[in-house]
């Protein structure tokens, strides 16, 4: 059998294969036999660009060539990028994710974050305007597969087609979106973004919404703890996906995404309060 998977060529017959490996680590062979399928199957998916997309890329700085799952994972992620800037920048959006008791911010206004739901709707509005279109759509709730009820739903699935050559279908990204403050986060990756990847051509991405203020009222919203630093968040995100990478080498990744408030210092915090 390992050598009817490793005939395929193919990224899943490689993950089989790496599978194999790790149930049987005495087999030393299945090891070398899933790297060099992972190598063929990779060496089949790099294909040279005609010369009209070559200079179409060069000459437009915004297009990008999108020719599998992974591909489509790397747009997703610009976009994100360019959503935390739209965020964080001079006059940033943060301030559009949070609820306030008031509506002017002053030194007694109390703030909690909006619902994941919310986060989940402004994430995906600024991914049609940014990346849909252009044969890219973008979903909210989509329901994936009903073996019982209810269905699984998809926070966010952004689909693409495949170019014609290549025998796929349906590119996909799958997204899952939590906020810092939600207990199943540190297993998330694996209890429910691991849910959506059993199609072919799917990558997976777990987003994560970092929220911060001093000012946080935890009787609206439980509240992390007080060393719950964005760094941290980062590094245990990224942990858990090298993991569920390793273990079931699945194409998944993880985005924190910078919701914080300007710090009270701040010259937006100091605009905000001046009077009308």
């Amino acid at each position: 059998m390992p050598l009817s998977l490793a005939s395929c060529g193919t990224h899943h017959a490689a993950a089989a294969l790496h599978r194999l490996a790790q149930a049987y680590p005495q087999v030393w062979q299945l090891r070398m036999l899933a790297r060099d399928t992972a190598r063929t199957a990779a060496d089949h998916s790099v294909r040279p660009l005609e010369p009209e997309q070559l200079i179409r890329l060069v000459t437009d700085h915004q297009t990008r060539l999108v020719r599998d799952a992974r591909q489509l994972l790397d747009l997703v992620r610009e976009s994100l990028a360019a959503l935390e800037e739209d965020l964080q920048g001079y006059n940033g959006t943060a301030v559009t994710l949070w609820n306030r008791n008031q509506h002017r911010f002053t030194s007694a206004t109390q703030c909690w974050p909006c619902w994941e739901e919310d986060l989940s709707d402004a994430v995906a509005s600024f991914l049609r305007r940014d990346i849909g279109g252009h044969r890219v759509v973008v979903n909210r709730e989509v329901q994936v597969r009903r073996d019982g009820l209810p269905g699984l739903r998809t926070d966010i699935q952004i689909e693409a087609p495949a170019p014609a050559d290549t025998g796929r279908h349906t590119l996909r990204v799958i997204i899952e979106a939590k906020g810092c403050w939600n207990p199943e986060l540190p297993t998330t990756a694996r209890s429910q973004l691991r849910a959506y990847l059993s199609e072919p051509d799917t990558a997976g991405l777990l987003l994560v919404g970092y929220f911060h203020c001093t000012r946080w009222n935890t009787k609206k919203r439980s509240c992390p703890a007080t060393n719950h630093d964005i760094d941290d968040v980062r590094r245990e995100q990224h942990e858990q996906i090298r993991q569920l990478t390793c273990d079931e080498m699945l194409l998944v990744a993880a985005h924190v995404l910078d919701c914080r408030l300007p710090r009270e210092d701040s010259d937006w915090r100091k605009t905000a309060d001046e009077p009308a």
